[in-house]
């Protein structure tokens, strides 16, 4: 863990710098109270791949904001997980703690890296005056899972996970194989893939959340394949309340997630500062994750 901060401009007693677990889990249990409904997993798997990424600010020994900084690779971050208790908001502290966020995480990429966000629209205007700019809009669907088995579906264990990592690279801006090997192998993931020929078409993760279960990372070479391998993972949940993330230039998953019923309960703007990555939105039919990426 990273040795405390202290703000040049708070008073004695404010610190800022890595969490521990115990930390990092009080981070999530506030993502929960603010309704973001996290992976039962999720931090657990992105703080035991990379804990230095969580990171916050105390009050003498109390946490009362934290964020996640998660580097992807030399060449691209993530900023997420960003949040403040209610009794401290409106003092200049989030504006101080998101910049110091910024600050440290670019530390840690190349000198031409490009970093991106998951951000609310009202902050939209903020982020803008830090660096960043909208590429596109992020929905959340959510509803009961309705879905039908398909049996071109088989488990990830059979599939070469080279073959699996190279897919979702193509959506996404870092293929992170060890990232995802342990997003997907986490407690009560439901995944699956499709191939065509010895080659991965299509992946997909509906994992455990604190309501229901979650979609993501899902992407696929094609949208047929993305909606069997979609319906698949509904079907072993059904109906249970799922959410999907998409990005709203995938026009062919947002046209499926209405057909199926799911409605939109909430949008983001995905910012990028510096050169966004080069990535088939086409392909990705379910972001990983918000919060880290």
């Amino acid at each position: 863990m990273s040795p405390p901060r202290q703000p040049a401009f708070l008073p004695d007693g404010w610190t800022f710098g890595a969490l521990s677990l115990e930390e990092a889990r009080v981070l999530r249990s506030w993502a929960a109270q603010e309704g973001w409904n996290p992976g039962l997993h999720d931090l657990e798997v992105a703080y035991a791949m990379q804990p230095e990424a969580f990171v916050g600010l105390r009050r003498d020994s109390e946490l009362v904001g934290a964020g996640a900084i998660t580097v992807h690779g030399e060449a691209f971050g993530f900023m997420g997980l960003f949040i403040l208790v209610p009794e401290v908001r409106g003092l200049g502290l989030g504006g101080w703690l998101w910049h110091e966020r910024l600050r440290l995480l670019k530390d840690r990429l190349g000198p031409q890296a490009s970093v991106g966000m998951d951000g609310v629209l009202a902050m939209e205007p903020f982020y803008a005056r830090g660096g960043f700019r909208r590429e596109h809009l992020d929905l959340r669907f959510e509803g009961a899972a309705r879905g039908a088995r398909s049996d071109r579906v088989v488990p990830l264990e059979e599939v070469d996970p080279g073959e699996l990592t190279s897919l979702v690279g193509t959506a996404t801006a870092a293929a992170r194989p060890e990232f995802l090997e342990a997003w997907w192998g986490a407690p009560g993931v439901r995944a699956g893939a499709i191939l065509e020929e010895d080659r991965a078409v299509a992946v997909g993760v509906l994992r455990p959340a604190e309501v229901g279960h979650k979609f993501g990372p899902v992407v696929a070479r094609c949208p047929q394949a993305a909606r069997e391998l979609i319906l698949d993972l509904m079907a072993r949940v059904p109906g249970e309340q799922v959410q999907l993330d998409l990005p709203e230039p995938n026009s062919a998953a947002v046209e499926f997630a209405r057909e199926r019923g799911l409605e939109p309960v909430f949008q983001c703007a995905r910012m990028v500062s510096g050169v966004a990555p080069s990535v088939r939105l086409e392909h990705l039919w379910g972001i990983t994750s918000f919060e880290f990426g």
